[in-house]
Formats: C-alpha cells, sequence, structure tokens
C-alpha cells in the first residue's frame, strides 16, 4: 500500500489596508485620479442658489474645478493636472485657479 500524503491546504488571509493598497501603486496619477472621481457626486449647478460657486469638471480625469459665479474667463474644461501631464488640446480650456 502506497502511504497517503497530508495535503497542505493554503488559507488566504484578509488584506491588510497596505496590502489592499498596494493594487494602486503600479496605477499613474492620472488613472488615480479618474478612479477616484468616477464615483464622485456631482453637483448641478441648475439646482444651486444665486451667488453660489460654479462646479466644473475636467473632461479627461473628472476632477471637480470651482469658480465663483462672477468669473468671466470660458468655463474650463480640463484640470491643471491633466493640462501638465500634456493631456490636453489646444482646444481646451485649462483651469486656472
Amino acid at each position: 500500500m502506497g502511504r497517503k500524503h497530508a495535503r497542505t491546504i493554503h488559507k488566504t488571509r484578509p488584506q491588510t489596508p497596505s496590502e489592499a493598497g498596494s493594487s494602486e501603486r503600479g496605477l499613474s496619477s492620472f488613472e488615480r485620479r479618474t478612479r477616484a472621481n468616477a464615483s464622485r457626486a456631482r453637483v448641478n449647478n441648475a439646482t444651486l442658489t444665486a451667488g453660489s460657486p460654479m462646479h466644473y469638471y475636467c473632461r479627461l480625469c473628472g476632477e471637480e474645478m470651482t469658480l465663483p459665479e462672477s468669473h468671466s474667463d470660458s468655463a474650463p474644461t480640463v484640470c491643471r493636472l491633466c493640462a501638465s501631464e500634456g493631456r490636453h488640446t489646444a482646444d481646451d480650456h485649462v483651469y486656472g485657479g
């Protein structure tokens, strides 16, 4: 009779918070921003009272850009981070601050 071998069962343990975040380490800052902003609730400017700041969102990563209602420039289409990474086009209005 052959000898029976005991099988080792490997149980997975729960990840620690630092280990869970390690999957994010390989992502670029653009990918991290895009993922974080995807689940964020957006403000509907039409529902705000007069004088409230206007909320705009980057068309590339979804980052929120807030300007006073009285701003006179064109509405921004791209945030500063996407612009600094060279992701914008000549037609984009970059958020200035």
